[in-house]
């Protein structure tokens, strides 16, 4: 009889640690199924990923310029992204591993008629949870610069997780068309074995 209020307090201590872990796992989940809708909704999916990519989902992506923080295709006046961004993320990395950012154009020269997609904007990485101007970089910013009258252009930035120490087939800033003839930025990402682990997108017109 003396250890029933001990042994009710471990059953209740394991009943409320399953409930924490099960809201847990709950609210991830239903962030990703967002996650997924908005991408499908915006059509980064199909348009740069593929349908399975969302469920990989794990980081938060914030963009920020020194004028405004777009996110999920908010738009962004051609003089307000001149400057290269801060991406922040939710989390580092893995010991041993960075974050690289892969951000692309779908929409070259317009989404009607997306002939030179996909344009390499930018691919960066870091160690630690922003990623920046003066990070570790692999093909430097270049500016939106849609051309006129071709309607809104998504630029998606994707994040990734892995090993950049051997990072291959990223074009140089004179072959940006289409990353270089692999015309997709994830295609890039994948053949270097990195996993995808965030995504956030802003767009820009020039009118």
């Amino acid at each position: 009889m003396s250890y029933q209020p001990r042994e009710r307090f471990r059953t209740t201590t394991f009943v409320s640690i399953l409930a924490a872990c099960f809201l847990s796992s709950l609210l991830s989940q239903t962030t990703v199924a967002m996650e997924c809708r908005d991408l499908e909704k915006a059509g980064v999916i199909p348009d740069v990923l593929p349908a399975s990519a969302c469920h990989e989902l794990s980081v938060q992506v914030d963009i920020e310029f020194p004028s405004g923080s777009p996110t999920r295709g908010s738009p962004m006046p051609l003089r307000a992204v001149t400057e290269c961004p801060k991406i922040i993320l939710s989390r580092k990395p893995e010991k041993g591993q960075k974050f690289v950012v892969f951000l692309t154009d779908p929409d070259a020269p317009s989404r009607l008629n997306p002939v030179a997609a996909e344009w390499a904007h930018w691919v960066a990485s870091t160690e630690g949870t922003t990623i920046q101007s003066n990070s570790k970089t692999f093909l430097p910013y270049a500016p939106p610069t849609p051309p006129k009258g071709t309607g809104a252009h998504r630029y998606v930035a994707l994040v990734y997780l892995g090993d950049t120490s051997r990072l291959s087939g990223v074009p140089s800033a004179s072959k940006r068309k289409q990353w270089g003839g692999r015309r997709h930025a994830h295609a890039v990402a994948s053949e270097n074995g990195l996993q995808l682990v965030g995504v956030d997108w802003f767009t820009v017109e020039h009118k």
